[in-house]
C-alpha cells in the first residue's frame, strides 16, 4: 500500500542498525512523498542507529546524524492516567506514561505490560518519547513531560503552504506586508462593498406579514463588506416595521440582514450592503426596489451619480398599439402597450421584458401611484391579494380578480364561496359580511373617481389634503408614465394632479406636471419618465373608465420623455421647497386659477383678487372689460394690488 501522507503517520522510524537499513524499511513500506510511485523517505524523518548509537535525520537527499542531547526511549501508546483503574486487556508491548499516582503507578513514569505484570521505567532529565496516538513527540524535564521542539528549520517544514483545514500559509515578509495594506485600505474605503452578482439572488415581500426575503437563484450568491467576502447559500428574511413611508433593507458589516427607515450614506458609501428599498402604505407595498449595486464601483461614485442622475433610460420602452382620438365607447380606445427596453440605475442595468413579470403588451398592466391624506401617503391602485373565503379582510383592503380591482367598504369575513363580482366600476356586492366595491380596472393606467359618474379622477391637492377629485365632464387629466427599479412592477403610472379643459393646456401642463411632480417619500431617483398621456373623460363615454386616450394638439399619441435628459432634480419633493420663488423670474409661471363652473367674476373682481407679475390662464370667458379674455389665452396683471391694474395679453410667450 502507498502512504501519500507522511506527516499523518509518525515521524520517528525506530532503531536500526545502518543507514541503509532505515532506508529499506521506508521503501518497502511505500511511503511515496513525491507521488512518483517508487517509496521515498520525506525531510525531517528520524531514526536512532544502534551501531553508531547516533539519532539520524533524512534532510532530502541522505541522512545526517544530530546531536541532540536526548534520550530516546521506546515510543508510548498515550499519556493514561491510572486514578481510576489501569488499562483493561493490554497486549504484550503496551506502553503509557501515566498522569497521576495511583493504583500502583507513579506520575510521570513510563509503564509497560510484559504479558503479567506492568513494568516500570523511570525516566531521566532529557528522556525522549512518541507519543503515537498524538503523533508528537515529547521531553522529560525531570519534573513534567512538554511537547518537544521542532528539530527542523521552519522553512525546511512540510505543510507550511496551507490550504487544508487547521494549516497556514508561509508569507515573506512582503508578501504579508502587502496583504495588511490591502486590507487596511478596505477598511478605510469600504470597498469593496456589494453584490458579485444580483441575478444569484432574488427578493420577494409578503404582505400579509411584512416579510422581506432574499434567497439564492441557485446553490449560493456572494456579497461584499468592505473587502470582506461572505458566501450566502440560504434564504435571509427580516420584517419591515408597520410603519408608512420608505424601508431600507440591508446587510450591515457583519453581513447580518437588517431594515431602517433612516436613509444613511453608509448603505451607499458602504460598509452596509444596500438590497431594496420598500415603499410601505399600511396595507400593503407600493413598491420593491432592486438596490443590488455591483462592487465595481466605488461608493462615492455612486452617491455621486445616485444624487446628480438618479435612472436613466438606455433604449426601447416606447408606447404602442394607441387608438387615439376614437370612439369613448370602446376599451381599446383607453389600452396602450409598452415596448421591451432598458433602463439604468448607475450601474445596474435593468431589463423590462414583456411578462417578465409584468403584461406589457396590449393591454399593458400598470399600476397606478397617486397619494392621500394631509401626509401624501402614497398607494397604489392594485393588489397581489386573492378572494379566499371564510377570511377577514378590514376597511380598505383590496383583492384582485380577473381584470378588476376590489376594495373593502364595509369590513367582515368572507363567506364559504365567492360572490358573483361586479365588472362595472363603483358596483358593489355583498359577501357574507364584507361588502366589495369594483374600485379599479387593470388594464388602462388611470383612476375613476367613485361617488359622482365614475369619470376619471385626478390627484387634487386642496385644503391641505391629497384626493381623488373627479375631471369636468369633457375636460382632461393626464397620467405620467415611468420605468423604474420595482422588481414585480417595473413599469408604473402616476396619477395626474390637475383638469384641463382642453387638450392645448393639457399639453402645455405636462411639461409643468412632469416639472413639479410632488413625489415626497418615492425614490423618485430610481425612477426615469417614459411619457405622458392625454385622456379626456365624458359621460357621454361606455367604455369601462369612462375615458379615452386623445392626440397632442402636436398631432402626437403622447408626449415622449425618452431621452429628454430630465435629471432626477426636476422632481421637487415640494413646490414650496422650490428655490428663487420670490425672484423676479418667477412671474413667468402660469397659475390657472379660475373657476369652472362658469360664475366668474368680472375684471373689477380679478383685480382685486391677484397680484401682480403672476400670468393667470383664463379657463373660461372672463366679462367685464375682458372682450378678447376668451378660455386658454393667457394674460398678466403688471401693476401692483395697491395702484391702477392693467391686463396684458402673453402672445406666443411674450407681451
Amino acid at each position: 500500500m502507498t502512504l501519500t501522507n507522511p506527516y499523518g503517520q509518525k515521524n520517528y522510524m525506530g532503531e536500526y542498525a545502518s543507514d541503509a537499513l532505515a532506508l529499506a524499511f521506508i521503501q518497502g513500506s511505500r511511503w511515496d512523498t513525491n507521488g512518483d510511485g517508487t517509496g521515498d523517505p520525506f525531510p525531517g524523518m528520524l531514526y536512532y542507529n544502534t551501531q553508531l548509537n547516533q539519532m539520524k535525520l533524512w534532510d532530502g537527499t541522505s541522512w545526517k546524524t544530530i546531536s541532540i542531547g536526548n534520550d530516546f526511549q521506546e515510543s508510548v501508546i498515550n499519556f493514561y492516567d491510572p486514578t481510576i483503574a489501569l488499562p483493561v486487556g493490554p497486549a504484550v508491548g503496551d506502553r503509557y506514561i501515566s498522569t497521576a499516582t495511583a493504583n500502583g503507578w507513579i506520575d510521570n513514569y513510563i509503564y509497560e505490560w510484559d504479558g503479567a505484570v506492568w513494568m516500570e521505567t523511570i525516566p531521566t532529565e532529557g528522556a525522549v518519547v512518541e507519543v503515537e496516538e498524538l503523533n508528537e513527540f515529547y521531553t522529560f524535564t525531570g519534573a513534567a513531560w512538554v511537547l518537544l521542539p521542532s528539530l527542523l528549520a521552519h522553512n525546511d517544514l512540510l505543510g507550511i503552504q496551507g490550504g487544508a483545514v487547521g494549516e497556514y500559509y508561509h508569507l515573506t515578509l512582503a508578501q504579508r506586508t502587502a496583504i495588511e495594506t490591502l486590507m487596511e485600505i478596505n477598511v478605510d474605503t469600504n470597498e469593496p462593498s456589494g453584490f458579485i452578482n444580483r441575478t444569484d439572488s432574488e427578493l420577494s415581500f409578503v404582505d400579509a406579514t411584512r416579510t422581506f426575503t432574499i434567497q439564492p437563484t441557485g446553490v449560493d450568491y456572494d456579497i461584499y463588506n468592505a473587502g470582506i467576502k461572505t458566501t450566502k447559500n440560504a434564504p435571509e428574511n427580516v420584517v419591515i416595521a408597520d410603519t408608512i413611508g420608505l424601508h431600507y433593507i440591508y446587510f450591515d458589516d457583519s453581513a447580518v440582514i437588517q431594515e431602517t427607515t433612516v436613509f444613511d450614506e453608509q448603505l451607499i458609501l458602504g460598509p452596509w450592503d444596500l438590497i431594496a428599498t420598500i415603499y410601505w402604505d399600511g396595507d400593503q407595498y407600493v413598491l420593491i426596489g432592486d438596490e443590488r449595486h455591483g462592487i465595481a464601483m466605488s461608493g462615492a461614485t455612486h452617491l455621486h451619480f445616485h444624487q446628480s442622475f438618479g435612472a436613466r433610460w438606455i433604449d426601447g420602452l416606447a408606447l404602442g398599439d394607441i387608438d387615439a382620438d376614437v370612439s369613448g365607447n370602446n376599451d381599446t380606445s383607453a389600452e396602450m402597450s409598452v415596448s421591451d427596453g432598458e433602463i439604468r440605475d448607475e450601474d445596474i442595468e435593468i431589463d423590462i421584458q414583456d411578462g417578465s413579470p409584468q403584461t406589457l403588451s396590449l393591454p399593458a398592466e400598470m399600476p397606478v401611484l397617486y397619494k392621500i391624506g394631509a401626509g401624501g401617503t402614497w398607494e397604489k391602485s392594485w393588489s397581489d391579494v386573492v378572494w379566499a373565503a371564510a377570511t377577514v379582510f378590514g376597511l380598505g383592503d383590496r383583492i384582485v380578480n380577473g381584470d378588476f380591482i376590489y376594495e373593502v367598504t364595509v369590513a367582515g369575513t368572507t363567506a364559504g364561496g365567492a360572490p358573483a363580482f361586479p365588472i362595472v366600476i363603483g358596483n358593489t356586492v355583498v359577501d357574507n359580511t364584507i361588502t366589495w366595491i369594483c374600485r379599479f380596472w387593470k388594464l388602462a393606467p388611470v383612476m375613476d373617481a367613485i361617488g359622482g359618474n365614475n369619470r376619471l379622477a385626478f390627484n387634487e391637492f386642496t385644503g391641505g389634503v391629497w384626493q381623488q377629485t373627479e375631471v369636468t365632464n369633457n375636460d382632461f387629466v393626464l397620467v405620467h408614465i415611468f420605468a423604474t427599479n420595482d422588481v414585480n412592477t417595473p413599469i408604473v403610472a402616476i396619477q395626474g394632479e390637475n383638469d384641463y379643459n382642453n387638450r392645448t393646456s393639457a399639453r402645455e401642463g405636462a411639461e409643468v406636471e412632469i416639472a413639479s411632480l410632488v413625489t415626497t417619500g418615492l425614490p423618485i431617483v430610481e425612477f426615469t419618465p417614459i411619457a405622458t398621456v392625454i385622456y379626456q373623460t365624458s359621460n357621454g363615454y361606455g367604455n369601462t373608465v369612462m375615458g379615452r386616450i386623445r392626440t397632442t394638439d402636436e398631432g402626437a399619441d403622447y408626449i415622449d420623455w425618452r431621452g429628454a435628459g430630465l435629471s432626477q432634480s426636476v422632481f421637487p419633493a415640494d413646490h414650496g421647497n422650490l428655490g428663487g420663488l420670490q425672484e423676479d423670474d418667477h412671474s413667468n409661471v402660469y397659475l390657472r386659477v379660475f373657476g369652472r363652473d362658469g360664475s366668474l367674476a368680472d375684471k373689477a373682481a380679478l383685480d382685486a383678487a391677484y397680484p401682480a407679475g403672476v400670468t393667470y390662464e383664463f379657463m373660461e370667458a372672463v366679462t367685464g372689460g375682458f372682450a378678447t379674455a376668451t378660455r386658454g389665452r393667457k394674460w398678466i396683471c403688471l401693476q401692483s394690488d395697491a395702484g391702477p391694474f392693467n391686463w396684458v395679453e402673453i402672445v406666443n410667450g411674450g407681451l
